[in-house]
Order: C-alpha cells, then structure tokens, then sequence
C-alpha cells in the first residue's frame, strides 16, 4: 500500500519515469516481509 492507503499495481511499477511512491512502498514491503521472517520476540529478547 501506499503511504494514501491505495494500492500498488503492477502498472505503477512498470511506469517510466518511475513512480518513487509505488517502488518504496514495495521495498518496505519486502523489508517488513523479510524481518518478520528472520526476527522472532524470543531472538530479540535474548539480545
């Protein structure tokens, strides 16, 4: 989603020049996606 709550289409991605919005609001998405996968509470705790 981005930051005014819409969507991110595959259009938005294949803009050029490119939509700034719709490509950051996939890199946090894939950001968040890996570190809920890699972090759990019990590693954070233990550090």
């Amino acid at each position: 989603m981005e930051s005014d709550d819409t969507p991110v289409t595959d259009a938005d991605l294949g803009q050029a020049p490119i939509k700034m919005s719709a490509h950051m609001a996939m890199v946090d998405a894939l950001m968040m996606a890996y570190t809920v996968e890699m972090i759990s509470i019990e590693k954070v705790v233990a550090s």
